[in-house]
């Protein structure tokens, strides 16, 4: 308290000319040009100052702030340096007379820590996107999180608390691999499941939106399973994760959404059953064959007709060649009628022409025949 009381004073003179300095300084006009217009005592302690600021600037002309993070850090050294300039009267320290070489001294020595604690700050947020807790930035990290969240409105809120979450479950997988994960650790990721539930109430989520709390669901199955078979203490609290997970995923789509393990349960258990379909099929097709059933028919239908001689005989045999009874009699049937075919040739020539004509029509009518 007491330096902050030292530098707690009305502006002096030296103020007023070093703000006078830099308002020429921010309207283009050189250092040495500004210098020029003051004596050598005086271009003695405000030439360092001019210089840090200038480096000041060529620092953030080479790595630009977001504008979040530059509003916000004007703001505090707003609101840190109003009492400073403003005073106090009721002061216990007298003001000093000058600015003199030890507030000159003081002042560079402050501006560097400050342009240090800014170089700090750039770089944590430059490395801060693929830390995880533990590490130094990691807390650059969630500062930028929570500033996006502030930002973000409509779907843009809701895509920034899916990558969130999705944020959380790969800081989870990093320090599962090297065996630091805590509850708590998976207590963030529970904290971005309820954002994104609350979410669900008050806006729609789009296809897209719902495919992607789908797979964060999926994937947080896969990754917090394995945290529940290498982490016994943990095992309760990483298995309601993965419920709130599938909870969240059904909420998001208006539907229920099954867990992977019961995928395949189902999937393997209807296996068997269309193996045992396919196999009924293959045993019950010799039973209805087509090829069978038209021989045992053909067997039936076939009636061979009654020879009333023994020539009438010799003839029936062509019936044998020919099983099909709805084929004419072959050429070789017709012949075979003649005497060179049968041993015994028939004397009588009218009851070979009247075999023949019955051997016709009884191939040509076998339905018909007695």
């Amino acid at each position: 308290m007491g330096l902050l009381k030292f530098f707690r004073r009305s502006p002096d003179l030296e103020a007023e000319t070093l703000a006078e300095a830099l308002l020429l300084y921010e309207e283009g006009v050189e250092i040495a040009a500004i210098l020029e217009r003051y004596p050598a005592e005086v271009q003695f302690w405000l030439k360092p100052l001019l210089s840090t600021g200038q480096n000041i600037e060529g620092a953030f002309k080479a790595e630009e702030a977001s504008y979040y993070f530059e509003g916000a850090l004007k703001a505090k050294v707003l609101a840190s340096a109003s009492p400073v300039i403003g005073g106090d009267t009721e002061d216990l320290l007298p003001s000093p007379p000058r600015f003199g070489q030890l507030g000159a001294a003081v002042a560079s020595v402050a501006v560097l820590v400050v342009a240090g604690m800014l170089g700090v700050i750039t770089f944590g947020f430059v490395t801060a996107g693929d830390s995880v807790p533990g590490e130094w930035n990691y807390g650059f990290k969630r500062a930028t999180e929570q500033a996006q969240v502030r930002f973000a409105s409509g779907d843009e809120r809701i895509n920034v608390h899916i990558r969130q979450a999705q944020e959380r479950i790969d800081e989870i997988q990093t320090l599962v691999s090297r065996g630091d994960l805590s509850t708590g650790h998976i207590d963030s990721f529970t904290d971005e499941l309820a954002d994104i539930r609350e979410l669900a109430e008050e806006e729609s989520f789009d296809r897209l939106q719902q495919a992607k709390v789908r797979s964060l669901s999926e994937t947080a199955d896969v990754v917090l399973s394995d945290v529940g078979e290498t982490e016994e203490e943990l095992a309760p609290v990483a298995a309601e994760a993965i419920d709130q997970a599938y909870q969240v995923a059904a909420a998001v789509s208006g539907g229920s959404v099954t867990p992977l393990e019961e995928n395949v349960d189902t999937a393997s258990s209807s296996t068997p059953e269309s193996t045992g379909v396919a196999e009924d099929a293959v045993e019950s097709t010799p039973e209805s064959s087509p090829v069978e059933s038209a021989g045992d028919t053909s067997a039936d239908e076939v009636v061979t007709p009654t020879p009333e001689s023994p020539g009438d005989a010799t003839v029936s045999t062509g019936d044998e060649d020919a099983p099909k009874p709805l084929v004419s009699p072959s050429p070789e049937a017709t012949v075979s009628t003649g005497g060179e075919s049968d041993p015994e040739p028939l004397s009588d020539s009218d009851s070979t022409e009247n075999s023949v004509e019955g051997n016709a029509e009884g191939s040509s009518q076998p339905a018909d025949a007695p």
